[in-house]
């Protein structure tokens, strides 16, 4: 009986460390193909407004902002550093290194990085697309508790599903 209850009191953080990381890889799969399909969209917006500059931020913040919800949001940074479009409108045409994950964005070499942000204290995953023609770095993030989150119902379940097994045997 007491290698049981240790079994169960045991699954349950073995169980929801695997379930962490592979929610972890799934998302980073989703946030890779929506960064593509992102970078994509504001190629085309670029190749569409080329011969009308008053349309293209405009045209670009739209399409970006439709992508900004349950705490997702994408940044758009021209290749000076200048942030073109950001969910926060303070934060437009000013540097990417004023903002938090700015750094990593245009400089690091990684598909997809976690950054702290300051002001709310949480973990930011950031996935980023680089258009060398247009000379722009594309970001989409979201907040490490969003996964953490989707996660917390099924860790729940098992570990009320342990503690019926264990109230079941009698421990």
């Amino acid at each position: 009986i007491a290698l049981i209850a240790i079994f169960c009191g045991l699954m349950v953080p073995i169980a929801y460390t695997i379930l962490h990381n592979s929610m972890y890889r799934n998302r980073i799969v989703e946030m890779k193909t929506a960064t593509s399909l992102l970078a994509g969209r504001a190629a085309d917006i670029y190749a569409g407004d080329a011969d009308n500059p008053d349309a293209l931020l405009p045209d670009l913040t739209k399409a970006l902002s439709e992508v900004q919800q349950n705490g997702r949001s994408a940044v758009l940074v021209d290749s000076a550093g200048t942030v073109m479009v950001h969910p926060e409108e303070s934060m437009m045409f000013r540097k990417a290194g004023e903002f938090p994950g700015g750094g990593p964005l245009m400089s690091g070499s990684e598909d997809c990085f976690e950054f702290r942000d300051d002001a709310s204290r949480e973990t930011i995953i950031a996935c980023r697309a680089i258009n060398d023609a247009r000379g722009v770095r594309l970001a989409y993030m979201t907040r490490l508790s969003e996964i953490e989150a989707a996660g917390r119902p099924i860790a729940l379940f098992m570990l009320a599903f342990a503690a019926a097994g264990l109230a079941a045997i009698g421990f």
